[in-house]
C-alpha cells in the first residue's frame, strides 16, 4: 500500500530537503503535499486526507501539536513529529495524539524508514482488529438513542451472569476487559457468556462494552467540559483516534459531527447562516 504523506514544516530548507531528497518510493510512500505552518497544514489534511503527517512542533499561526489535535477530530491518520533537543520533552507529552515517532532534526533517513515501518505494522494490526470485530458480529451504525434502550434491557435481564457482566462493565469500562478474563472470574466458559449475551441483549461482549463507553462519551460530550482526547483516556479507549473510530461505527458520525449537529439543533429559528 502506497502511503500518502503530508509534510508540515516552516523551515524551508528542512521542508524541501524532506520532500526532494528522501527516497520516498523506496519506502512505498508518496508526498502529496507540503505546508509552511500548522494552519495551512490543517486545511491540507482536511482536503488531501493523508495517511501520514510529518510535522514540526513550533510553527507560526498554529503549532504542530494543536494542528494534530484539531485534525484528528475528523480524520484518522498516523503522525511523526520533528523535534529539536530542546523540544523533545514537549513532544513526549503528545502521546494521546497517536504520534508514532519523534525524530530529531535534521532527519536521518534510516530513522525515518524505521518510523514508517512501525506505522505500517500498527496499521496492519488495526485492520486485523477491525476485521475480527466484524467477524464477531460487531454492529454497524446505530442511533445514539439505541444505547438508552439497551441499558433498559440490561436492567431487566434475568440471567445472573449477564447482570454481573454488566456491573463489571459499569465499574471497569476504563480498563482492558476481555471475555476470557470474565470467564475466569465468573467460572463459566467464554462461549456461555457469548451465548447468554446474545440471548439476553442481542449483542457480543465487545458490543456491550463499546456501547456503554460510547453512551458515556455522548453524555460527556453533551456536558461540554472535556476535550475529546480527555474523554477517550477516561473511557479506556487510549489513543483518541480509537474513540473516534468506535464512536463513528456506532453512531454514524464523529464526536465533532455529533457536537455540530447538536449545536445546529439548538439554534433558534432564523439563526442559521445565510447560504446565499
Amino acid at each position: 500500500m502506497l502511503l500518502q504523506v503530508l509534510i508540515v514544516e516552516d523551515e524551508e530548507i528542512i521542508r524541501k530537503g524532506l520532500e526532494l531528497s528522501t527516497r520516498w518510493l523506496d519506502m512505498n510512500c508518496r508526498v502529496v503535499g507540503t505546508a509552511e505552518d500548522g494552519a495551512e497544514g490543517l486545511e491540507m489534511i482536511g482536503s488531501l486526507r493523508p495517511d501520514l503527517v510529518i510535522t514540526d512542533i513550533r510553527m507560526p499561526r498554529l503549532d504542530g501539536l494543536s494542528m494534530l489535535e484539531k485534525a484528528r477530530e475528523s480524520w484518522d491518520f498516523s503522525s511523526i513529529v520533528l523535534t529539536s533537543y530542546s523540544e523533545f520533552a514537549l513532544a513526549k507529552q503528545a502521546l494521546h495524539l497517536g504520534v508514532v515517532e519523534y525524530l530529531l532534526k535534521p532527519v536521518d533517513e534510516d530513522e525515518l524508514r524505521e518510523a514508517i515501518r512501525k506505522i505500517r505494522k500498527r496499521r496492519r494490526k488495526e485492520q486485523i482488529e477491525e476485521e475480527e470485530n466484524r467477524q464477531q458480529g460487531q454492529a454497524g451504525e446505530k442511533d445514539v438513542g439505541d444505547f438508552t434502550l439497551r441499558m433498559k434491557r440490561i436492567e431487566r435481564s434475568g440471567n445472573p451472569y449477564v447482570r454481573q457482566i454488566v456491573e463489571i462493565v459499569k465499574r471497569e469500562y476504563d480498563s482492558r476487559i476481555t471475555i476470557q478474563e470474565l470467564s475466569e472470574r465468573l467460572g463459566v466458559s467464554p462461549s456461555y457468556i457469548s451465548r447468554k449475551l446474545r440471548e439476553e441483549l442481542d449483542c457480543t461482549f465487545t458490543e456491550l462494552l463499546n456501547s456503554y463507553r460510547v453512551s458515556c462519551a455522548v453524555e460527556q460530550l453533551i456536558e461540554g467540559t472535556s476535550k475529546i482526547y480527555e474523554i477517550s483516556d477516561r473511557l479506556g479507549f487510549g489513543e483518541y483516534k480509537n474513540l473516534i473510530r468506535v464512536f463513528k461505527r456506532y453512531t454514524g458520525m464523529t464526536p465533532t459531527d455529533f457536537l455540530n449537529r447538536r449545536s445546529d439543533k439548538e439554534k433558534p429559528p432564523g439563526q442559521e447562516k445565510d447560504k446565499r
